[in-house]
């Protein structure tokens, strides 16, 4: 047996050897190679999250990924998944459905009585995450309020995101695999749904922080971004953000936006992204137009009498508008 010590709180988990040496080449190389960790057996991980490793271990002795809580901890899955989601004080709520997120619910397996520690839980982090102790909050994150221990697709997007990068630390490939199985199927069940359910920025600094560049956890959190987010917040809140994040971003959004679009689907385009005069950032509400063309459209130069007027009219309307921030 290998004894895992994780957390700055030095959670113990008793692991197979051979097994978790078969599933990830760290411990492999940490427990076969010259190191310390090959003669005493024992290998600490103090920069990783308890409740990620608990998963980990889960899905050697199971093969899937499902969370079970230690024996006799008294935690909820909320309990330990609420450490793990990012909070951002000036994040506009996720809009998220009131019905449960899963497509079907899978029957619990007991995973080996080898798999779980012998200490007193504790919550490490994940890289920079929150260490100590967890205290539980008076209100459950409306994010982990509908988790289940079996079904990984209704975990947040956070706990999936860091699992992943766990996995990359840990170096074991078929583990990494089954989360981003469960990350492109919680993406599809939120479009297909019309849900939005977009990364929180200090998960997309978080990602990029800690994972290599090309990594398919990179580009899959800008197609949630490109895709699933709202642009209904001032550009100012992005400045912040990774340059190569927001070079994807804006590469992505200009192949995938066409070049005119209709009045209807214009329409719908500035209702989706929650988009009003007070948030607009200097756009055009009612038609596809850069707002430099305001000054010189089509009308103004070849339209008829009528049409200029008509012009003229709504440009200083936009002028007010923007002026005064009313509509």
């Amino acid at each position: 047996m290998a004894i895992v010590r994780v957390g700055q709180q030095k959670k113990e988990y008793g692991v197979h050897q051979a097994l978790i040496c078969d599933k990830s080449n760290f411990f492999k190389k940490a427990l076969t190679g010259s190191f310390a960790e090959a003669r005493t057996g024992i290998v600490p991980l103090e920069d990783v999250s308890a409740p990620l490793f608990t998963i980990f271990v889960s899905w050697l002795y199971v093969g899937r990924l499902i969370y079970v809580a230690p024996p006799d901890s008294g935690k909820t899955i909320q309990d330990d998944f609420s450490s793990l989601v990012c909070k951002e004080n000036d994040e506009q709520q996720e809009h998220r459905s009131t019905e449960d997120e899963g497509i079907f619910t899978l029957q619990p397996e007991n995973a080996h009585d080898d798999a779980f520690g012998r200490g007193t839980p504790q919550h490490g982090n994940d890289r920079g995450e929150g260490q100590g102790v967890h205290e539980v909050p008076k209100e459950i994150d409306p994010a982990i309020a509908n988790c289940t221990e079996e079904d990984p697709k209704t975990w947040p997007l956070d706990v999936l995101a860091k699992l992943y990068i766990l996995g990359d630390f840990l170096d074991a490939q078929l583990f990494q695999n089954q989360v981003m199985d469960v990350i492109v199927d919680f993406a599809a069940i939120s479009r297909n749904r019309g849900v939005w359910r977009v990364p929180k920025r200090l998960l997309i600094r978080h990602i990029y922080e800690n994972s290599p560049t090309g990594s398919f956890l990179r580009n899959i959190i800008v197609d949630f971004v490109v895709y699933h987010q709202p642009w209904d917040e001032p550009s100012q809140i992005w400045e912040e953000m990774p340059a190569e994040f927001l070079a994807k971003v804006m590469v992505s959004m200009g192949r995938r936006v066409p070049a005119k679009l209709c009045k209807e689907c214009y329409s719908d385009a500035i209702a989706g992204n929650r988009l009003t005069h007070a948030n607009a950032d200097g756009m055009c509400l009612k038609r596809d137009k850069a707002p430099f063309m305001l000054d010189a459209c089509f009308y103004h130069v070849h339209g008829t009498a009528e049409e200029r007027e008509k012009c003229q009219t709504e440009l200083k309307e936009k002028r007010r508008e923007l002026r005064t921030g009313k509509s």
